[in-house]
């Protein structure tokens, strides 16, 4: 399985190719999940008909390294697990596109390593420390949750909360991850600070989206595209943060016509 190592601590980093001799595109999905999110949400099957995906499993989450320890989830060593997996790959530039935690990831990327990146997809990400952003795009409670009871009994919770099941194969993703990890990841990104600085470095094209009732994501990315200079804004109706991503359908247009255009502009240049 192809891992990358991040120098800075020697975690290993699990990623994936899929597509063809497309722009390299970086998947990044969210708090709990995995790289596989990719696949079961359909997003691969579109995308890797113009692009080279590289689909990246977060340090504490899937195929990657598990650290039970807080200080190995700050965000200089995540932006660094991403920029060690484009290294590997031999990609110098890549677009990237994160949904949740992958949304502040972006973020990340934008204020450590802004140089490697052609543009940005932000899904129901935030540039502000989000300290009860896991409990409330789940339920009140749900990072105690899987602390004292683990992540099947938060699943079993959150699929009372939402009122329908999970889409095939979500569970399984989520259940394979190691809760005490999880868990310091979480504890961590409560106390993460802002990372507004990263604004005034992204410069290259940024789409931001995220559901029409995901208020508070949906409000911080309002206020991003604002203040980014080259930022486009798509409200996604009728769909909370939990929903948002589930609904391919009506995320992957905007993203195909936003990546359309940056590699054609690109392509100009060239």
């Amino acid at each position: 399985m192809p891992y990358a190592m991040n120098d800075l601590d020697d975690v290993r980093i699990y990623y994936e190719y899929a597509g063809g001799d497309g722009p390299p595109l970086v998947l990044y999905h969210g708090s709990a999940t995995s790289s596989l999110m990719w696949k079961h949400l359909g997003y691969v099957e579109w995308l890797t008909e113009e692009y080279r995906v590289i689909m990246i499993d977060a340090r504490g989450h899937g195929r990657s390294d598990k650290p039970h320890d807080e200080a190995a989830y700050t965000m200089p060593l995540i932006a660094s697990d991403v920029v060690a997996v484009l290294d590997r790959a031999g990609v110098e530039r890549a677009s990237f596109f994160g949904y949740s935690m992958g949304g502040r990831v972006a973020y990340g990327l934008g204020l450590h390593a802004p140089e490697r990146f052609d543009s940005f997809i932000i899904g129901g990400g935030t540039f502000e420390s989000t300290p009860d952003g896991f409990d409330n795009a789940t339920f009140p409670g749900a990072l105690d949750t899987i602390a004292s009871e683990g992540i099947e009994a938060f699943l079993d919770r959150w699929h009372e909360r939402l009122g329908m099941p999970l889409p095939p194969g979500v569970r399984e993703m989520y259940l394979a991850n190691d809760s005490k990890a999880i868990v310091a990841y979480l504890r961590r990104s409560q106390r993460e600070p802002s990372h507004e600085a990263a604004l005034a470095r992204m410069t290259m094209p940024v789409l931001l989206f995220a559901g029409e009732h995901d208020t508070d994501r949906l409000d911080n990315s309002t206020v991003a595209a604002t203040r980014l200079p080259d930022a486009t804004l798509a409200v996604i109706p009728g769909e909370d943060h939990a929903s948002t991503i589930i609904r391919a359908v009506k995320v992957l247009p905007h993203i195909l016509r936003f990546l359309a255009r940056v590699n054609g502009e690109q392509a100009e240049a060239a």
